[in-house]
């Protein structure tokens, strides 16, 4: 249980931290080129995201 729990909150903290990030570039006072660079930086890094939380919740799971 405890174990699942911990899975949890990391999966919850990661992809809390992805939306905060998102919602900063978002609200940042930069122009619009500059935020559009920003986001598609951080789209490019999404699929190696997805992988990194992918093996961390199997890992949990395999626990």
């Amino acid at each position: 249980m405890s174990e699942n729990r911990s899975g949890s909150f990391i999966v919850g903290l990661l992809l809390g931290a992805a939306a905060g990030t998102i919602t900063g570039i978002l609200v940042a006072p930069r122009p619009g080129r500059e935020t559009r660079k920003l986001l598609k930086k951080s789209a490019d890094a999404l699929p190696e995201l997805a992988e990194d939380l992918s093996t961390s919740v199997q890992i949990q799971a395999d626990r």
